[in-house]
């Protein structure tokens, strides 16, 4: 089956799939970091290419449909950007903050990719060494309502994280001609 992204804005789940469509080699958590930060830094989906290399990669098409999927998500009105985690939300809580830190550390890398870390300043900055902070959280505990709490609010400071590094962003348009040799 193959699944399409034709302009409306994808949820979670659909952009799950586009990114398990699209990822070979990678999880689906790391191909939407990967995107994500590249993207933030302006990158194109050339540089996720090269990034993540091409044998990681199933197709262009599928590639295209998630990239483009993740723009529409990154500037929904209704603030609809959430990281794609390969996990439940009733895995265990350590589970999911190694997902997400696995998130954070491929969004990293992207980023990071594209902008040199010492010429980054101000908020940008510091947003960026908060989420290297994310990409090794201790994934030694238990399961309690605190950790869940922590993790909740870990999670919502990644998804706004992300969306104000987009919002640096908006000048960027997606280059639909890159393609995978």
């Amino acid at each position: 089956m193959t699944l399409e992204f034709h302009g409306s804005t994808p949820d979670i789940y659909e952009l799950g799939q586009l990114a398990e469509q699209a990822a070979r080699g990678i999880s689906s958590t790391e191909l939407h970091g990967a995107l994500c930060g590249v993207f933030a830094a302006g990158g194109t989906q050339a540089d996720l290419i090269s990034l993540v290399g091409e044998d990681s990669l199933t197709d262009q098409d599928s590639v295209s449909a998630f990239w483009h999927a993740c723009l529409t998500v990154a500037f929904s009105h209704d603030l609809d950007f959430m990281p794609v985690l390969n996990v439940d939300d009733d895995d265990h809580v350590a589970q999911r903050v190694d997902a997400l830190a696995q998130w954070s550390a491929t969004f990293l890398a992207g980023y990071t990719r594209l902008k040199e870390f010492g010429q980054i300043v101000g908020d940008t900055k510091e947003i960026l060494q908060d989420l290297a902070r994310v990409a090794q959280a201790d994934t030694d505990m238990d399961e309690s309502e605190v950790n869940e709490a922590d993790y909740v609010e870990l999670y919502e400071f990644v998804r706004v994280a992300g969306l104000l590094l987009f919002a640096d962003a908006v000048d960027v348009e997606p280059d639909a001609d890159d393609s995978i040799h």
